[in-house]
């Protein structure tokens, strides 16, 4: 067997494992090769063992979930990426079943060869990884288990979460569709039937429990459609276009970044950065903007600048210098015992 039909089984097996669109017509344009050529090579997977076979119901080629191929070899930067993240930002990242995680990057780790080792040791030795950690000292798995499960199986909810409004805790039945990771872990989904989408943090989640009832979702929950330009996670129905100007100490630092899908930036001939947004809602870039404190100027909207406003002058008033008046002894009364 020639080297290219080698590589050509090889790829053709792992697109079989991992993607669900392998009908004849689209297996024949990915690999470039005639009905019976691409029959050929289905039946050679098959005569090596490969349980591979054609769904009829879907008119593709799959094969069967129990059949199991270990990774190929990986090069020196997949071993990399995975060991950074294993020994140098586990502590920073807050993912659901970060031990099992480990675990199976250091059993990744044990099989590579002697020279991909040296290589990713050499290197981790001279790299460190500092900055505020967001992994939370208490597990989120059960939680996001949990709802996984729950998300898959359409499964409605008897949820209990604390809330910044009024009430300041919630109960009702809950419809989840998605999990977002955002600041921290977040469960999206209908309360009580309401047609709007809630953002429910999982560390604000004080109980929940399966109700034995299921909903039915009329379309697939789309998370880009609903978010659209919402700063992060809270669309509010109201589009603001945001302009804010950097000071100089910071302009190319604030630039450098894409804090936003529709973000525009200049630099200006003093330095400064101008960067402009079109943002659904202000509740939340609001906190991104008083981050920046002293540095940043709001151009516009108007609003915006009133709430930056009033949050600074809160916080000049409750951080207020009280002056404490002293004096010295010989100011005193002599009938007064220190």
């Amino acid at each position: 067997m020639g080297l290219n039909r080698v590589n050509r089984l090889l790829r053709l097996l792992i697109r079989l494992q991992s993607e669900s669109n392998n009908s004849t017509e689209e297996l024949m344009e990915a690999f470039k090769v005639s009905r019976r050529t691409l029959y050929r090579d289905l039946r050679a997977l098959q005569d090596s063992g490969v349980p591979c076979y054609f769904e009829r119901l879907k008119q593709c080629y799959k094969i069967d979930s129990s059949f199991f191929m270990p990774s190929p070899d990986l090069t020196e930067k997949e071993a990399l990426s995975l060991l950074l993240i294993a020994h140098k930002a586990r502590e920073m990242l807050e993912v659901p079943f970060s031990q099992a995680g480990l675990q199976a990057i250091l059993k990744i780790e044990n099989n590579l060869s002697p020279a991909i080792k040296e290589y990713c040791k050499q290197v981790l030795e001279n790299v460190s990884i500092l900055g505020t950690c967001t992994k939370p000292k208490e597990s989120i798995d059960k939680e996001f288990d949990f709802l996984q499960k729950a998300i898959h199986r359409k499964q409605i909810l008897k949820l209990t979460y604390s809330s910044k409004s009024e009430p300041t805790v919630i109960t009702g039945d809950f419809s989840p569709l998605h999990l977002l990771y955002t600041d921290s872990w977040r469960v999206m989904g209908k309360l009580n039937l309401d047609r709007q989408i809630q953002s429910i943090k999982l560390r604000d989640i004080k109980k929940m429990t399966r109700t034995g009832k299921c909903f039915f979702e009329e379309e697939r929950f789309d998370l880009s459609d609903y978010l659209g330009r919402a700063w992060t996670t809270m669309p509010e129905g109201t589009l603001y276009n945001v302009k804010l100007r950097f000071a100089p100490d910071i302009a190319h630092d604030v630039i450098s970044k894409q804090w936003h899908g529709t973000q525009s930036s200049t630099i200006e001939e003093d330095g400064s950065a101008l960067l402009e947004f079109r943002v659904d809602g202000l509740n939340e870039i609001i906190w991104w903007v008083v981050s920046f404190a002293d540095k940043v100027e709001v151009i516009a909207p108007q609003v915006l600048r009133r709430r930056i406003n009033e949050i600074a002058a809160n916080m000049a008033s409750r951080n207020k210098i009280v002056e404490i008046k002293t004096c010295s002894l010989s100011t005193i009364p002599k009938n007064v015992t220190l």
